[in-house]
């Protein structure tokens, strides 16, 4: 047998488990000098990242790799993956230091139960953190939002868009009045699957079982395959429960692959998504509003509603153009009771602490009826450090 003691590639198996297990204690010790260097810069007020430090770290290990012969593009896969995972280390500590907190439990709200994206979000968003995670799962973003505001959890992570279906208008809506702060951000890569009972084959299935955005972002592809009729449910995590209790062969749940082994069902088929490169991005909204550590890429959402005369919208965004601010989201929502008129949600690089911004927002007054600043909070886009590979 191929897994048995007697077999020819069990003393390499076992070299290989040993070289794993060394690398997961030094990918551990690794974190914890990363701790050093979080504590370090915050002592010395240096900025988070050092794109020229990284390119030479990069550079160097390059080289080392090809003595190795090891491949370039290898190299860089996983030190961009490892840089990132420093960053966030960081980020969380700078974080901490500014907003303490002797709680050793974070009680997070969101949509749906174990395997929801929302789920998953929240457990990558707290991944880093030294606090255990309590997940409260609800059946919707405003019973999400009222645990938060009633003091039954300390945040809540609402989808706010994805790349492929764009803005999540029930959510936006929701902005408007809450009382809430948006104190961070969380990207997450979604990865659609066909999940089925296990023993179903691919071409049984005529019938998906899914929330409504996960299958708008799926729907030239469900047609490829043959499936057109959907069954809407409130969440993927529901999805899930619904194939499991069900027993119907002709069904599977749109959701990730982590559900499949949550729920002990099985994925019939991957890259279900309509476009390969699919994020959503969420919020995370608490209570108070935290202060961001000025080491740290921040962003700043606001909401809009500009005088009723033409060339208004306009005004408001050369604003931002003559303070030197980037907006990098405008969203527009209809004010309900007043037709034709507008709420504008707005994205922008910078933290309302600083003097740009402060001055940017107080000069928008003269062109907008109304501005809720929403929060600031850390940006979760991290780009990687890019280097020229030679041939």
């Amino acid at each position: 047998m191929i897994n048995s003691d007697n077999s020819p590639l069990a003393a390499l198996r076992k070299d290989i488990s040993q070289l794993d297990e060394e690398l997961l204690t030094l990918f551990s010790k690794r974190r914890e000098l990363v701790r050093d260097v979080a504590a370090t810069k915050t002592q010395h007020g240096m900025m988070l990242r050092d794109k020229v430090r990284e390119n030479e770290l990069l550079s160097r290990l390059i080289r080392l790799g090809k003595d190795k012969n090891l491949d370039s593009h290898f190299i860089l896969d996983i030190f961009h993956r490892i840089i990132d995972d420093s960053l966030q280390i960081q980020e969380v500590f700078l974080q901490g230091e500014n907003n303490s907190s002797s709680e050793n439990v974070i009680k997070v709200a969101h949509l749906g139960a174990e395997g929801s994206y929302s789920y998953l979000a929240s457990d990558n968003h707290y991944s880093h953190s030294k606090k255990s995670i309590e997940h409260l799962c609800c059946d919707d973003f405003k019973e999400a939002v009222t645990h938060v505001i009633e003091g039954r959890a300390d945040v809540t992570l609402l989808p706010i868009e994805n790349t492929t279906s764009g803005g999540i208008n029930e959510v936006y809506d929701l902005l408007k009045d809450c009382p809430l702060s948006i104190i961070g951000e969380e990207l997450l890569r979604v990865e659609h699957c066909l999940i089925s009972n296990i023993g179903v084959n691919l071409d049984e299935i005529d019938t998906v079982i899914a929330h409504p955005q996960a299958r708008a972002q799926c729907i030239r592809q469900l047609k490829k395959m043959g499936i057109e009729n959907v069954e809407y449910t409130n969440s993927t995590a529901h999805a899930l429960q619904i194939v499991k209790s069900d027993g119907r062969k002709n069904i599977a749940a749109l959701a990730g692959h982590q559900g499949a082994a949550v729920y002990k069902l099985q994925v019939v088929a991957t890259d279900v998504a309509d476009q390969k490169d699919n994020f959503s991005r969420f919020l995370v909204l608490a209570r108070n509003p935290q202060t961001v550590h000025q080491s740290l890429p921040c962003k700043t959402t606001l909401i809009i509603a500009t005088q009723q005369k033409p060339g208004a919208l306009v005004a408001a965004l050369v604003v931002f153009q003559s303070f030197g601010i980037n907006l990098t989201k405008l969203e527009s929502r209809p004010i309900l009771g007043n037709p034709w008129e507008e709420l504008f949600y707005i994205d922008l690089d910078g933290n309302q602490s600083e003097d740009r911004v402060t001055q940017a927002i107080d000069k928008l007054k003269e062109s907008c009826r109304t501005i809720k600043i929403l929060g600031s909070y850390p940006s979760a886009e991290r780009k990687a450090t890019q280097v020229i590979v030679a041939d």
